[in-house]
């Protein structure tokens, strides 16, 4: 099924990957062939608005031949009208140095459909904005908006969920929607694009959000490591307040296209209790930060990101549902998640990782058409044994993984047990070279293997029906090619392991 993104002068088309006999795409637009690609997506560009288009996509195999023709008429949208930030009444200053709040965020109030909010050229210094249903922000090439680094722009504090636990946060650079996972939504149709990007204050608002002060950043690092070591003296767990790059809560329909985002103090894209949300040719950057993790759907629905590139300090994306017991009794899983043409750059980034977070059980997750070659962690499936919930239906295609860890962690364990171990069934992963690029000279001394799979010793049914098929392993690391153990029903290349 073809799905699409209409804007008044672009249509961007994706589809699921479904026949492994396709190696390549033919587009037509009103008839006219205008490409081909081996992608599962297309961007048409120079549009008219507010036109019907005909598109036609042809899956072809290695012969040419015609395997699946799709077509469908698509419509583009109307022109909205500018509200440059710059302009009057609201004359924004980028200069990186002026404090802008207010005036983006009235320029943001202004917006209904007919509008978006266009930011410029230049460097405009804010603190936390919050969006309304029907905005749009257009960020220009050459744009920045910046995020503040003192704790007091990001004022006031708000209701979110941070490892798990619903709590109170300070405001993200970006708000979408509000709390409240017992009546959806509260917001809907944001679209967030351009060329431009949305940086974080980073490591500074980080620092100051903990209240650790030092003579220079190296010394706010020593006394962050000392903080990261003694967690559990920390009965206000200030860590846990830190905002997000863009937060989205309670909110349908939302689009982050083109940007660069980066430099959050925590995670860069937390998608909670939503539905809908897209993001695409993007780069999401926090290298350096604690905590620094990509795009993390939690507890949503209908998510996905693709043609985008990941060089964080943590997960590039983190699929969650809440931690227990209260992940149980809230119960909204995190489901059909596509990741498709995602690449991580070398680096410390990790890869994909599903859980620890799984309270409210994770389904329906496909990967496709991906290089995490250059991540320490390639895919991370982990749990604890106080979390339930579950893990069910993983499928991965065409992809480059540097390891695979399917595994009970000891780590994020605070609180009451659920009394119930996490179910983790129907794994299935073909077409995957195992390849390890990342150089982390720790690689070795966190799992024995390229494949380590280590269920629960209390019940080795728990984790069952793993299955891979066309694997190929690149073995310069010397490590054994998997470890599987306490779990069932897993077959390498056809052959039964256990």
């Amino acid at each position: 099924m073809l799905k699409y993104l209409s804007y008044s002068d672009e249509i961007v088309l994706y589809w699921n990957k479904r026949n492994e006999n396709i190696l390549w795409y033919e587009i037509f637009l009103n008839g006219v062939k205008i490409g081909e690609t081996t992608n599962t997506f297309y961007r048409i560009k120079n549009l008219l608005p507010n036109k019907l288009y005909n598109l036609t996509i042809n899956s072809l195999s290695k012969d040419r031949e015609i395997i699946l023709k799709e077509q469908k008429t698509y419509k583009t949208k109307h022109k909205k009208e500018d509200i440059v930030i710059t302009s009057s009444p609201y004359n924004a200053i980028g200069d990186s140095k002026t404090l802008n709040t207010s005036a983006i965020q009235q320029a943001i109030d202004d917006c209904d459909k007919y509008h978006r909010v266009v930011i410029p050229k230049g460097v405009f210094l804010t603190g936390a904005l919050r969006l309304h249903s029907n905005t749009e922000l257009y960020i220009e090439k050459g744009a920045t908006l910046l995020g503040s680094t003192k704790k007091e722009d990001y004022l006031p504090m708000i209701n979110s969920r941070f490892e798990g636990w619903e709590s109170k946060s300070y405001s993200s650079l970006i708000n979408i929607g509000y709390l409240d996972h017992d009546n959806r939504f509260t917001t809907k149709n944001i679209v967030i694009r351009g060329n431009g990007k949305i940086v974080g204050g980073g490591e500074e608002l980080l620092f100051n959000t903990l209240d650790i002060n030092g003579k220079d950043a190296q010394e706010k690092r020593d006394k962050l490591t000392i903080y990261q070591e003694n967690l559990s003296s920390d009965t206000e767990n200030k860590h846990r307040t830190r905002g997000r790059l863009i937060n989205i809560t309670n909110s349908e329909n939302v689009i982050i296209d083109g940007l660069e985002l980066s430099n959050s103090p925590s995670w860069n894209v937390h998608i909670l209790y939503s539905k809908n949300v897209t993001t695409l040719s993007s780069k999401i950057i926090s290298k350096g930060i604690w905590n620094g993790d990509g795009w993390n759907p939690d507890s949503s629905t209908n998510c996905t990101i693709f043609d985008t590139t990941f060089d964080t300090g943590d997960d590039s994306i983190a699929i969650k549902s809440g931690k227990n017991p209260e992940g149980n009794i809230i119960n909204i899983p995190s489901k059909n998640i596509n990741i498709f043409s995602c690449f991580i750059n070398k680096g410390k980034s990790h890869g994909v990782s599903i859980g620890s977070e799984v309270s409210g059980g994770i389904e329906n997750i496909k990967i496709w058409d991906s290089d995490f070659s250059n991540s320490f962690f390639g895919l991370h499936i982990k749990t604890t044994k106080k979390r339930g919930g579950y893990i069910n239906n993983l499928k991965v295609l065409d992809s480059k993984i540097s390891r695979i860890l399917i595994r009970e962690v000891d780590y994020n364990d605070d609180g009451e047990s659920s009394n119930e171990l996490t179910s983790i069934s129907n794994l299935s992963f073909k077409n995957i070279k195992i390849e390890y690029n990342s150089g982390d000279a720790n690689y070795k001394k966190e799992a024995d293997s390229y494949i380590y799979i280590n269920g629960f010793n209390l019940d080795n049914n728990k984790a069952n029906n793993i299955k891979f098929r066309n694997l190929t392993i690149n073995n310069k690391e010397k490590l054994k090619d998997y470890n599987i153990k306490n779990c069932s029903n897993v077959s390498i290349n056809n052959k039964k392991i256990i």
